[in-house]
């Protein structure tokens, strides 16, 4: 049940929202049509936007979820975001939502049921792409604008190995919903929580909470941002964050693994940087007493184990950290992210 000062904050919201409006104000012009798809196991439309670098090499991804209908779509969001996918050359994907109900939102346990079906429906759009050569692997963002939080938040937080970064934009948050899933969370996932200084009293109470949850949850890269805006689309805000979060933190991952006799394994490992700054450098420590020094590294583990792994990257007076740990056996090998418990 939701409370009577939830209710009375939605009304005063709503209210505002409807003399607001919620148009799409970004320009239109792109040199090449939005592709409309309809994904037939699940009947939902979604929306792709490939700009004219697309097959020349690998591209970053974006997935946007929408807001409350009939103030935002599926379509809309495509129409916010097509002209900078197309401007900065990266891919845009606008999936169609069910559970983008800022109005009254689910309880939590028929909203969790309706986000699963939601999560369902983007991985299986988003795993379209994992394996395409021209999509860079390391360089996936999941946002959402408004009710859209709701399934950017659960499929983001419960997919950190797909989804590198979470920005979201003046969104909503309903803690119950992710609570459950709190032991699958990275800690070291970049996330934004943006909210603007004139925006709908709910929306800016939800990114407060939102940021609270996440603070006591143990998220370490968290960020909450406002502007002197309303409940207006600004989608350049996650874009930035996005372009400074892959540049910035580590998130190491392997490429390769050979195991050699005496059960030793050497592994290739990436920091996952995207175009790190010329005078920054990157810190390895193994946990088996060597280090190393790249963006990309190779090490030899002389015996099974478990070992912790640090990724340190050291940017003028900054350092920003990745702690996990690392199990190598006899005949296989796994990356934990996480600090040891």
């Amino acid at each position: 049940m939701w409370t009577l000062q939830y209710l009375k904050k939605l009304s005063v919201g709503l209210t505002l929202a409807m003399l607001a409006g919620c148009a799409v104000t970004q320009s239109q012009v792109v040199p090449k049509k939005v592709l409309h798809l309809v994904d037939e196991d699940f009947g939902r439309d979604y929306f792709i936007y490939l700009p004219t670098s697309y097959g020349k090499k690998p591209l970053p991804l974006v997935i946007t979820c929408h807001g409350t209908n009939p103030w935002d779509s599926a379509r809309m969001q495509i129409n916010e975001w097509k002209h900078l996918a197309e401007r900065y050359q990266f891919v845009v994907i606008a999936p169609g939502v069910s559970s983008a109900r800022g109005v009254i939102p689910p309880s939590p346990s028929a909203g969790i049921a309706i986000l699963k079906k939601d999560e369902e429906f983007i991985l299986k759009i988003t795993e379209g792409f994992l394996n395409n050569p021209n999509i860079d692997q390391r360089a996936i963002m999941i946002t959402s604008w408004s009710a859209g939080g709701f399934p950017m938040y659960f499929t983001g937080l419960r997919h950190p190995e797909i989804f590198r970064v979470v920005a979201a934009r003046q969104a909503n948050f309903v803690r119950e919903y992710y609570t459950p899933d709190i032991p699958r969370f990275d800690p070291y996932q970049p996330i934004l929580i943006f909210y603007g200084e004139n925006d709908l009293p709910i929306l800016k109470a939800d990114s407060k909470v939102a940021y609270d949850f996440l603070s006591k949850a143990g998220q370490k890269n968290l960020f909450l941002m406002s502007m002197k805006v309303g409940h207006t689309r600004h989608p350049e805000v996650a874009l930035k964050f996005f372009g400074d979060a892959i540049r910035m933190y580590p998130r190491p991952t392997i490429i390769w693994a050979k195991l050699l006799p005496g059960g030793q394994c050497r592994i290739r490992f990436d920091s996952c940087l995207v175009d790190p700054p010329d005078d920054g450098k990157i810190y390895w420590d193994f946990g088996d007493g060597d280090s190393g020094v790249g963006r990309v590294v190779d090490h030899t583990y002389k015996s099974p184990g478990k070992y912790a792994l640090a990724v340190m990257h050291a940017y003028r007076d900054k350092t920003i950290r990745f702690v996990g740990r690392i199990e190598v056996r006899a005949g296989s090998f796994s990356v934990i992210s996480g600090e040891e418990k």
